[in-house]
């Protein structure tokens, strides 16, 4: 590829990014403990969940994570509680 277009796509790139970005920063998160009341799972449980891939979360620190609230949805729909 020219690297005009190379740039192009980048600038698309770095775009798309932003704007998924604004997106997920207006969306509400849980954290570890929340979501195990919602659940009814333990705190440890839903680390594992997080973990796994099996709920869409954001490692914020060794222990902590963020868990969207379209995450806990997903994983109620696709578990049937």
């Amino acid at each position: 590829m020219k690297p005009d277009i190379l740039d192009a796509v980048a600038r698309a790139d770095d775009e798309a990014v932003s704007v998924l970005a604004l997106a997920h920063a207006t969306e509400k998160r849980y954290l570890v403990y929340r979501v195990a009341q919602i659940l009814g799972k333990s705190p440890q449980h839903v680390r594992s969940l997080c973990r796994s891939g099996k709920l869409r979360a954001i490692k914020t620190g060794p222990r902590s994570w963020m868990i969207p609230e379209s995450s806990v949805k997903s994983y109620l729909d696709a578990y049937n509680f």
